[in-house]
């Protein structure tokens, strides 16, 4: 009897150990120099879970033994019952080639309503690198937004994720199946709108903004869901998918009388670098007697060189906030940057709702072009780019005046105005 008495307190101790309540994730990766590479896995877990982890395990998907990780670093919100955790560790791959990162550890957390014994299903995801020359030394997508967020039931639930790529490679978004046991898609796992309650509701995320829908939840309860950022690279005029990015995000949906704030759309735009971007954003909440707090996210706040600002207003409704950035020349690139609006509400289940925008930061233009005739052409000269990061000048010809005035954003020279490239030159001061 004592000895069936101790297995089965084994046995329980043993469950709890295990029961990691995992609740979100991901795995970011970047480039250190060579064949060497620096990887972050980020997990969100249940404070209150009587298991913890200081280590992870990762499959670096070169082949090489799985490598133990300990935790770097962690960061509680007692409030939410939720841990932050981060785990680094550096490693060398022999060779170029395309490798899938991945770890997989007991459990996800209990009680989700779009997958069977949830508690019992491993949690996984993954993360694919191309190492190489051509489009290698690259930096994975990361992400500015926190992957737990909160919906009523009967209300839109939108979420962006606040995505954006170091390297200023392009992104696009796609839902995917939760992982569980061996990293293989959950068998029973179904996408949130398969519960109406006998209404239908949408469920859809943007393949280029990435903003997240699901329109509207009719259930109570958490849910699980991932998607999958893929990183794009044009090489010698070759589009090519240098990686990509898979998160796994918590959803909770309770029955609550609270309507979500609403933002003000902000339209694409571009700036000159070396000039200031400034613009207001408004946000505003339906419901009597709620306030709202307006932020915003996105890359050109975490530059390291003449970062973005966002002047948020005290809370109110509706609240105005200020965006400024003083650009500079490091910022010019082909890709916008995206920039996430975020307003939150105060009800007694507190809401969201986002707008997003691209910036693009272009190049000042060449100033006091001169093109004097010789005995045998035409001789040109310009004053070099203000901005020294420039790698060059390309010049085109037209037989005729055309008078061309480019639009707003319109940049390079289109090819409806008759103008050909005839050559380029390398170097800011070859002029």
């Amino acid at each position: 009897m004592i000895r069936s008495l101790l297995l089965f307190l084994a046995l329980v101790l043993s469950s709890i150990a295990s029961a990691t309540h995992n609740r979100a994730g991901e795995i970011i990766i970047c480039h250190v120099s060579g064949l060497i590479y620096q990887v972050t896995i980020i997990t969100h877990t249940q404070i209150s879970s009587p298991a913890d982890r200081p280590e992870l395990i990762l499959d670096w998907g070169d082949g090489t033994p799985l490598e133990t990780i300990a935790r770097t670093d962690s960061l509680d919100n007692v409030p939410l019952d939720l841990r932050r955790n981060e785990y680094v560790a550096t490693h060398s791959y022999s060779g170029p080639g395309v490798f899938t990162l991945s770890f997989e550890d007991p459990n996800r957390i209990g009680g989700l309503v779009n997958m069977d014994t949830s508690i019992q299903q491993p949690f996984c995801v993954k993360t694919q690198i191309t190492v190489g020359t051509q489009t290698g030394n690259n930096c994975s997508v990361r992400f500015a937004n926190p992957p737990i967020q909160n919906a009523c039931v009967g209300q839109p639930w939108i979420h962006n994720p606040g995505a954006f790529d170091p390297d200023g490679d392009s992104l696009s978004f796609e839902p995917a199946i939760c992982l569980g046991p061996g990293c293989e898609p959950i068998s029973s796992y179904q996408y949130p709108n398969a519960f109406p309650a006998g209404g239908g509701n949408s469920y859809t995320i943007d393949p280029l903004t990435g903003t997240i829908s699901w329109l509207n939840p009719m259930t109570i309860g958490r849910y699980n869901i991932a998607f999958i950022v893929r990183e794009w690279r044009r090489e010698n005029g070759v589009l090519h998918n240098v990686g990509w990015v898979m998160r796994d995000m918590e959803i909770t949906v309770y029955f609550c009388d609270n309507v979500p704030p609403t933002v003000s759309q902000v339209a694409d735009t571009c700036v000159v670098a070396n000039t200031l971007l400034s613009f207001a954003v408004q946000a505003s909440d339906p419901d009597a007697g709620q306030s709202v707090v307006l932020n915003a996210l996105g890359q050109p706040f975490l530059l390291t060189n003449s970062p973005a600002s966002f002047l948020s207003p005290s809370p109110g409704n509706p609240v105005n906030g200020v965006f400024n950035w003083n650009t500079n020349c490091s910022h010019v690139r082909l890709q916008p940057y995206q920039v996430v609006f975020n307003a939150i509400d105060n009800g007694d289940v507190p809401l969201q709702n986002y707008s997003s925008m691209n910036i693009r930061v272009i190049a000042p233009r060449p100033e006091n072009p001169l093109a004097v005739p010789s005995s045998n052409g035409i001789a040109l000269s310009w004053d070099p780019s203000v901005c020294s990061n420039a790698t060059g000048y390309l010049i085109y010809r037209r037989s005729g005046l055309y008078g061309f005035v480019p639009g707003y954003c319109e940049t390079d020279v289109p090819g409806y105005t008759g103008y050909v490239e005839i050559a380029s030159v390398d170097g800011v001061g070859n002029n």
